[in-house]
């Protein structure tokens, strides 16, 4: 009776119940045939077990590896790497770590400082933009008290290419808008701030009186739209209809040779042309509206106005008509074509991005000739690696 309890599967577990075969006279070949089986049924789900969780400590040591890779941690690094050779990380991922490691260990105290500084400006820069989401106004105010003297959290920029001020904008953070105004407005009224930010160009027209009225000339205006594009949706509604800075017959020349050779047209022709301008101008339409200019002075067409008193260019910029404003604006000599230049490498430029008021510095990394249409930079602000811009954002900085 003992040893067929013993041999029974009811008995105990897969192993007692193989020793029990094993030590009867009496058991069958099939029933140590089954003992056995039982046994290497658990052996394989041991094995299995083992292979998963090497897995998962392998997957592991992996993750904490190369997150010691991007936090450059010289410590962080060793232990990962010990922890990714007992788990039998791949060898080119462990190598990858030991050279961060081995360059970590070969940086200079300068270079450990600039990186300290860096990795400080980074953390600051993502704090503030966590600060604007939430609206604390007390954090941001003594986040931006503390920064050192000479950094400018003006140049940073969220996921988004947004500023701080256009964030706490976007997300409607009143109180962090507060804040970022104050802080503005007391670094603008600083003599060393307008030296270092303003452009040279910018600087000397600001400084001369008057400089504005008769610039008409050398700078480039901009279509209505464009200003638009740097507003939020409620401003571009309130300022869809700006009143104009110019007239369209003050930049009339009166001895313009192209007008003297069109032929004089009659009143009636006028008037027939005169509506079918102001008809092409709120439809945006300028194969119609070169038609008109083709065939009327100019000195006759910058005065024509519809019943509400407004002329081609102002209606233009009321309707949003962006082609037709650039037709007018070209054929009033109000804009010019920017001539291309020659960039060196290692020169200095500035880069107006649409939407924001205060262009970047950057540094022109390879000579590039007039025939590009991008230029290959570097930007003072941030650590992102070089990128190709469109020449038509650039400006050289002169000093």
């Amino acid at each position: 009776y003992w040893e067929q309890s013993q041999a029974s599967p009811s008995g105990g577990g897969s192993e007692s119940r193989l020793r029990s075969v094993m030590t009867s006279g009496k058991a069958s070949v099939e029933e140590l045939r089954s003992a056995i089986a039982s046994v290497e049924a658990v052996l394989d789900e041991a094995r299995r077990e083992l292979d998963r969780k090497q897995l998962r400590e392998r997957r592991a040591a992996f993750e904490h590896l190369y997150h010691a890779i991007d936090k450059a941690d010289e410590d962080l690094l060793e232990q990962a790497i010990q922890q990714a050779q007992a788990a039998d990380v791949d060898d080119e991922d462990i190598l990858k770590a030991q050279n961060k490691l081995l360059e970590l260990q070969m940086m200079t105290p300068e270079e450990r400082a600039a990186r300290a500084a860096r990795q400080r400006q980074s953390q600051q820069k993502k704090d503030a933009f966590q600060m604007v989401k939430k609206d604390d106004a007390e954090g941001l105010a003594a986040l931006l008290d503390n920064l050192e003297e000479g950094e400018s959290w003006e140049d940073w920029r969220d996921y988004a290419g947004r500023t701080l001020v256009r964030c706490a904008a976007d997300l409607r953070a009143p109180t962090a808008q507060v804040v970022l105004a104050d802080r503005a407005k007391a670094k603008r009224n600083s003599g060393a701030f307008l030296r270092q930010h303003t452009p040279p160009r910018e600087a000397a027209l600001l400084s001369t009186p008057g400089a504005f009225s008769n610039a008409g000339s050398e700078v480039q205006l901009k279509s209505p739209d464009v200003f638009t594009a740097a507003m939020s949706p409620k401003e571009g509604r309130r300022a869809s209809a700006p009143a104009p800075l110019v007239k369209a017959a003050d930049f009339v020349v009166d001895d313009d040779k192209e007008d003297e050779e069109k032929p004089e047209i009659s009143e009636t022709e006028v008037e027939k042309l005169k509506a079918q301008a102001l008809r092409a101008v709120v439809q945006d339409d300028c194969p119609s509206l070169a038609e008109v200019l083709k065939l009327v002075r100019r000195s006759v067409w910058s005065r024509w106005e519809n019943k509400a008193g407004k002329d081609l260019l102002t209606l233009s910029q009321e309707r949003g008509s962006s082609m037709a404003y650039s037709m007018l604006a070209k054929s009033l000599g109000m804009v010019k074509e920017v001539k291309r230049e020659f960039y060196e490498e290692r020169q200095t430029v500035w880069v107006f991005v649409n939407g924001d008021i205060q262009p970047r510095r950057a540094t022109v990394m390879e000579d590039t000739p007039e025939e590009c249409d991008d230029v290959l930079l570097e930007f003072w602000d941030g650590n992102d690696p070089p990128e190709r811009v469109e020449r038509c954002l650039i400006r050289a900085m002169w000093s």
